[in-house]
């Protein structure tokens, strides 16, 4: 990566990229984010977005899911949004390009 690019050598590519043009690193102020919101009481323990990824969709001691609302870690939001589609109730909505508080 060039100096240019990000004012550093270096830099780490975009997670989620596809191609080398677009892989430039952003400041932290544009960064995006994602958060999943979960309508927990409508949940039936299916348990599909657990299976997916159980550091995501954490469920209860009965198989329900445990959170309403979760911030997504950086690099992880393909799984997030695997997990959402994996749901068959689809009570799990995934926002991306959350401002940062």
């Amino acid at each position: 990566m060039s100096v240019a690019a990000c004012g550093k050598t270096s830099a780490k590519p975009v997670p989620g990229s596809r191609s080398g043009a677009s892989r430039l690193c952003r400041s932290p102020h544009q960064e995006e984010s994602m958060k999943i919101r979960i309508d927990k009481p409508a949940c039936v323990g299916n348990a599909r977005c657990a299976a997916v990824s159980a550091e995501l969709f954490p469920l209860d001691d009965d198989g329900y899911i445990a959170v309403s609302e979760i911030a997504v870690p950086p690099g992880m939001e393909q799984l997030a949004r695997r997990g959402a589609r994996a749901c068959p109730e689809r009570i799990i909505v995934i926002e991306e390009d959350v401002a940062k508080s």
